[in-house]
C-alpha cells in the first residue's frame, strides 16, 4: 500500500487530493480489471416508472449544485453530467455518520450517465465524488 498526493495543479482544493495505491499481483490485477470492465460495460436497468430525476453536473472539479432534494421512500435518479474532460467523477451518497448508502461507478468526462438510487427514508444525507471528496460534496435532503 502506497499513499500519495496529486502532483498536478488541477484546481482549487489541490492540497486535499490524496490517494492510496494498492500493489497487486498480475493475477489479482487481471481479476480486478475484468470485474471493472464488466461493471462499466453493463447495460443499466431502465429508470423506474415515475422516479424523480435530479440534475447534477460536474465542471471545474466542482458540482453545480450544493443541495439536492429527493422524495422519501421512493427510488430516484441523478442525471449526472461530467463536463471535466479526462477527469473521473461519480456520486456517492452517505449517511451523517459517513457510512456509504450507495456508491456509483466513476465516469470520465466529458460523459454523462443516469445513476439510479434505491429509496431512502426521510433525512439529510451527503452526496460526494469519491475521487474529490473534500471539494465535491453537497447535501441531499430526502422528504
Amino acid at each position: 500500500v502506497f499513499r500519495g498526493q496529486c502532483a498536478e495543479l488541477c484546481g482549487t482544493g489541490h492540497h486535499t487530493m490524496l490517494f492510496t495505491v494498492l500493489g497487486l499481483s498480475s493475477a489479482d490485477f487481471d481479476g480486478w480489471l475484468q470485474g471493472l470492465t464488466a461493471l462499466n460495460n453493463r447495460t443499466p436497468p431502465p429508470v423506474p416508472s415515475g422516479a424523480a430525476t435530479l440534475q447534477l453536473t460536474a465542471q471545474n472539479v466542482a458540482f453545480d449544485k450544493t443541495t439536492l432534494d429527493a422524495p422519501a421512500n421512493t427510488p430516484f435518479v441523478i442525471d449526472f453530467k461530467n463536463q471535466d474532460a479526462g477527469i473521473p467523477h461519480n456520486v456517492e451518497i452517505q449517511k451523517s455518520d459517513g457510512t456509504t448508502v450507495q456508491q456509483q461507478p466513476t465516469i470520465t468526462g466529458v460523459n454523462e450517465t443516469q445513476y439510479q438510487f434505491n429509496a431512502l427514508p426521510p433525512g439529510t444525507y451527503t452526496y460526494l465524488c469519491i475521487v474529490h471528496p473534500t471539494i465535491m460534496r453537497g447535501t441531499l435532503t430526502v422528504h
